[in-house]
């Protein structure tokens, strides 16, 4: 992803008694700082497909702002999508569950479709040798 906007660090200022300025000093005397901007933007590397209509080869800009929340908008648009993190991580746990899930039931359906195969087989051949049974008695 391309970066958008740099989180910017900046010395902690206090405003004295004359109403100047001064840089707070911390007890190692080194200046206090603080993050002005803890927003973190970017912008993705693909754009989207044929699929998203008139959003598509648009790049997506996502944002992670202080609300613990994603911000997803096509580039160029003002469509924003805001989401809690705490739900992308249980979608994504869901998501893990399913497919595991899915893939046990695939296997299952191919036991059985395994089981059916040879059933049929077994089932062809037990009609023909009553066929031929049957033709040997005429």
């Amino acid at each position: 992803m391309i970066e958008i906007g740099k989180t910017k660090i900046v010395p902690v200022r206090t405003k004295s008694k004359d109403g100047k300025f001064h840089v707070k000093h911390g007890p190692d005397g080194q200046p206090e700082t603080k993050v002005v901007n803890a927003d973190v933007w970017r912008q993705t590397r693909d754009t989207l497909g044929g699929c998203y209509g008139r959003d598509k080869h648009r790049k997506l800009v996502v944002g992670l702002v202080a609300v613990d929340q994603l911000v997803l908008y096509p580039k160029g648009t003002r469509q924003e999508v805001r989401v809690n993190i705490k739900d992308i991580f249980a979608w994504a746990l869901r998501n893990r569950a399913l497919r595991a899930q899915l893939e046990r039931a695939r296997e299952r359906k191919d036991k059985l479709k395994a089981s059916r195969e040879r059933r049929n087989i077994a089932a062809a051949d037990r009609r023909i040798r009553l066929a031929a049974r049957q033709e040997r008695q005429h």
